[in-house]
């Protein structure tokens, strides 16, 4: 036999032995998980509007609470946070609600979600929407698969969310889907689109330029999930464009580590901000406020004690009564102000000196008090002499009756004073009327010049 004619029995023989060997079947795509398996997905999503870049993101917790031949239970905990970057001013960032989320970026959202071995949603409690028809949250790691081994299928539900969870509208809704690299590690292309009738005056239309997710076929669940789209919102037949970019990816012990130490941190600085004025006062902030209200600025004093007034703490604990005591102190300030700004201030706080202070503390206050008061009856008593000489410092006219300038009566009564530009005149009731100086009549008004004249060189 010829060695060209020995070459090409072979590979017929070959042929025909390879033609009736059993061909390797490419297994399924299934989630393979394990009850207490727990899963991290950090989420971030990216939204351009034509006057900002709005960023969404946050880390997606899965819990695996039963697993069996027909699917998955997990308990999802997670929640997204958002900012905002102004377009023409990079420096202008501030957080954002134009998406209405309800999120919180340290995990404030709960579902128990199971899913069909597949990935297909089986049940759902809770609800986690994302703007802009994007889905809901829980559901992004968690792709519908063929039941079969299939290289390519077409999906599609027919039902969208729109941007802030109140509307539902079905829609024509088709994601195709095509594998391109399979292996341990199963590489799969996902282009999705979707159009929605208008729903009050407006609509979503998503188109998925390109997306790609990679499936674990040893941890039994995706890697990555990513997509660049638009989305174009139609509103009174005027069209606005989102390009969209959305990606999801496993995090790795390192980044799972990381992460929950911001979020204990975070946790942690939030507890103690609602706790502020149920605890004591902090004390730096107690140091520099003892100073303040023991100075000699009276000034500085009176600012804080109005700085206090808007504080919403209820009560002083045991370790702040010397704040109380001081405060009961300052209602003996020389100051009027300060004193009056001590007294609103005490109205709040000064149980707390009945209540934990010592005897020599309260006596102190209760001397401050008792001082306090004299000076108000002093400052009282000067004010009225001050009035009293106000009065008798314009010589007084009888009783007569007094005119405009059109020679109507106005007012019968004797001239008390001038208030600025406004004659004061007693009637025989004894009360006190005003009238500006203008509407009086000539002769009138060149009596009381002459009277204030008087008065000006006494």
């Amino acid at each position: 036999m010829s060695r060209n004619l020995a070459i090409f029995v072979a590979l017929v023989v070959c042929q025909l032995v390879c033609s009736v060997c059993p061909t390797s079947a490419v297994e399924p795509l299934r989630y393979e998980l394990k009850a207490g398996d727990v899963l991290h997905y950090q989420i971030v999503v990216q939204i351009e509007t034509p006057t900002t870049n709005d960023t969404l993101g946050g880390m997606s917790k899965y819990t695996v609470l039963k697993s069996d031949d027909e699917g998955t239970t997990l308990e999802f905990v997670g929640g997204l946070g958002s900012a905002s970057v102004d377009k023409k001013d990079e420096t202008k960032r501030f957080s954002l609600t134009r998406w209405n989320l309800g999120h919180d970026v340290f995990g404030e959202k709960k579902a128990t979600i199971r899913i069909a071995k597949n990935g297909v949603l089986v049940q759902v409690s809770g609800e986690s929407h994302l703007p802009l028809g994007l889905g809901n949250l829980y559901t992004l790691p968690f792709e519908a698969f063929p039941e079969d081994d299939r290289q390519s299928w077409t999906s599609s539900s027919g039902t969208i969310m729109l941007s802030n969870a109140e509307t539902t509208t079905m829609g024509k809704e088709r994601v195709d889907y095509k594998i391109i690299q399979d292996g341990k590690k199963v590489s799969i292309d996902r282009k999705y689109s979707l159009t929605t009738p208008k729903v009050e005056n407006s609509r979503y239309i998503r188109t998925e330029d390109k997306g790609q997710i990679t499936f674990n076929r040893d941890l039994g669940s995706i890697d990555i999930l990513f997509s660049e789209q638009r989305v174009i919102a139609e509103m009174d037949n005027v069209q606005i464009t989102f390009p969209i970019k959305l990606t999801v990816y496993r995090m790795t012990e390192d980044e799972i580590a990381a992460h929950e130490k911001l979020h204990a941190e975070a946790k942690a600085k939030r507890e103690l901000e609602r706790t502020k004025y149920i605890r004591a006062i902090d004390p730096e902030d107690k140091k520099k406020s003892m100073a303040i209200l023991r100075s000699d600025d009276w000034r500085a004093t009176y600012r804080l004690l109005v700085d206090m007034r808007r504080s919403v703490r209820k009560e002083l604990l045991p370790v702040d009564v010397d704040v109380a005591v001081q405060i009961g102190l300052l209602r003996g300030h020389a100051q009027p102000e300060v004193r009056a700004a001590a007294d609103i201030i005490w109205n709040k706080w000064g149980a707390a000196v009945e209540k934990h202070g010592t005897d020599q503390q309260k006596s102190d206050v209760s001397a401050a008090v008792r001082a306090g008061k004299k000076l108000n009856e002093e400052m009282v008593a000067k004010s009225n002499d001050v009035q009293s000489s106000r009065a008798t410092a314009i010589p007084t006219v009888d009783s007569r009756t007094w005119t405009n300038r059109q020679g109507r009566p106005l007012a019968v009564g004797s001239f008390v004073r001038m208030d600025r530009n406004r004659v004061v005149l007693r009637t025989s009731e004894g009360k006190e009327v005003k009238f500006p100086l203008a509407v009086l009549s000539r002769e009138d008004q060149t009596m009381i010049e002459q009277l204030a004249a008087k008065a000006s060189t006494r």
